[in-house]
């Protein structure tokens, strides 16, 4: 399970560029994403890869697509957007 959360979040991470994609994309090193990488924080993130798998154990250790713990894990993140950003 824990493989699957770590996939999970490298997903999220290469959608929203901040990891290059296996295609070959090069890396803007551009000062503000340099800024942003350096603003993300170990605990945080081991905090949401615990949040992901209490997920999955609550819906029978699972968060696939067209599973309760798929849109449990939607709610998750729409919820912590929504709360830390402008997301609606």
């Amino acid at each position: 399970m824990m493989i699957q959360t770590i996939q999970f979040v490298g997903i999220i991470l290469l959608f929203i560029n901040l990891i290059p994609s296996v295609t070959g994309m090069t890396v803007n090193n551009d000062p503000i994403d340099v800024r942003f990488a350096s603003s993300i924080q170990i605990d945080d993130v081991l905090k949401h890869l615990n949040e992901f798998q209490a997920i999955a154990t609550a819906s029978n250790g699972n968060r696939a697509a067209k599973t309760i713990g798929f849109n449990r894990t939607l709610d998750y993140i729409t919820n912590f957007l929504a709360l830390k950003t402008n997301f609606k």
